[in-house]
């Protein structure tokens, strides 16, 4: 099945920058199925995501005394998160499934000359899919996610409703469609009444009782957890089932990004991890050792990134002195690093 390739800022998209041509990076893939239009914030909130992933890593390795050590992304002319924007013949449903999705991507590599095909085979790939739809009976769903051998796939949903703003909101979700699902769901279903009345909380039914805060934490926490995965993290644990949804250890308490939920609701459903979890200490020393994490934040990088993600907290589980010589403060036997001044970097 033929996939329609189209690059960015007139460039082939599968063409290296300079810069990552020395060093492995992360790349990003845009997959638009055929019955679904691109989503126009997509480059704006692929840039926020990707800074924060790269800042949150930063600050779990050097919590764990590994320097500001991270990975590195490809890069635009201008800076910003560089990405394909594949246009595949499959429909929105079949891109739901994780084989689906792998083949878009192995056509979109024997489309390659042989030498960019190396290029990202040596890489980190995220593939963001653009998958949202509306059952029956108005819960919302968008597939699952992956991680491992060095892909990710994920759903632009998971974008839009990850908003680093909200991370500290306590408004409760009141099971609508939200504003920045709507257009999405609008795209397959048109302006039916279940777009404007409330779903009896069956929206996102994972959520019930949760608020605004936890939602964008829990959809940011999954996109770092497949990132995690396809840099070659395993899961940390499993939490036990629990019977009500409301007794269970709360996303921003989850303590470990990598670790697996479970909660009961009708059937077992794997939960996902909040943006604010925290890396043990193996892990961190897994990817201080990864080819990956070739990049080490100078101190004008550590104050840009501070300035755009320093206030939203990042955990360490290593009890040490704090970034800026200060000790770190415990929380509930997290260790909560609130701010970065960047005196500590190196």
């Amino acid at each position: 099945m033929a996939v329609l390739i189209l690059g960015l800022i007139g460039l082939p998209c599968f063409c290296s920058s300079a810069a990552a041509a020395d060093q492995p990076v992360v790349r990003c893939i845009y997959l638009v199925p055929a019955d679904r239009k691109p989503w126009p914030e997509f480059p704006e909130r692929l840039d926020a995501w990707i800074q924060y992933a790269q800042w949150y890593f930063a600050c779990q390795l050097r919590g764990h005394g590994h320097s500001w050590r991270t990975f590195r992304f490809e890069k635009d002319r201008k800076g910003r998160a560089r990405f394909s924007l594949i246009r595949t013949q499959r429909s929105m449903k079949e891109l739901m499934t994780w084989n689906a999705s792998k083949q878009a991507y192995a056509e979109f590599l024997d489309g390659m000359a042989e030498s960019s095909r190396v290029a990202w085979r040596r890489s980190i790939v995220v593939i963001f899919r653009e998958t949202l739809e509306m059952e029956s009976d108005g819960a919302l769903y968008w597939g699952g996610t992956r991680g491992g051998g060095d892909l990710a796939y994920v759903s632009t949903a998971s974008l839009r409703l990850g908003r680093p703003e909200r991370f500290n909101s306590n408004e409760e979700y009141a099971g609508r469609v939200l504003p920045e699902l709507a257009e999405a769901v609008k795209q397959g279903h048109g302006d039916r009444e279940l777009l404007s009345r409330p779903l009896k909380e069956r929206a996102l039914p994972a959520h019930l009782g949760s608020t605004l805060g936890s939602i964008s934490g829990d959809c940011y926490g999954a996109l770092l957890h497949e990132l995690g995965h396809a840099f070659g993290l395993p899961h940390t644990g499993e939490l036990p089932v629990v019977p009500d949804l409301q007794k269970e250890v709360s996303f921003r308490n989850a303590g470990w990004l990598m670790r697996t939920h479970w909660r009961l609701r009708g059937n077992l459903v794997r939960g996902v991890r909040d943006a604010c979890a925290g890396l043990t200490g193996e892990e961190a020393d897994v990817l201080a050792r990864s080819p990956f994490f070739n990049k080490i934040l100078d101190r004008r990088e550590v104050k840009e990134l501070d300035r755009g993600c320093g206030d939203m907290s990042v955990v360490s589980r290593r009890p040490a002195i704090g970034l800026d010589g200060r000790v770190m403060h415990d929380e509930g036997g997290q260790v909560v690093i609130q701010s970065v001044s960047g005196s500590g970097a190196e």
